[in-house]
């Protein structure tokens, strides 16, 4: 593949260079590294989008802490 080939694919045209991939167990950003010239729309997006932390900490420490707020006006 050239990179000038690679830049002018669609969208449509990436995921199904993706699914035509053999399936791997191989890291996400190893991934990406290895094919991000040759499927640049699904690399940005992946690298935005799946980086996100995938915890719930954060929520659960808000939601407690509101919680002892409100029993602390239900205790006034």
């Amino acid at each position: 593949d050239s990179c000038d080939q690679c830049r002018t694919l669609t969208i449509q045209q990436e995921l199904e260079r993706m699914a035509s991939l053999p399936k791997i167990d191989e890291d996400f950003s190893i991934f990406w590294q290895k094919h991000e010239t040759t499927m640049p729309m699904l690399a940005l997006q992946a690298k935005k989008y799946l980086v996100i932390c995938a915890t719930s900490v954060l929520s659960e420490s808000a939601f407690q802490y509101l919680t002892m707020c409100y029993a602390r006006i239900d205790y006034l």
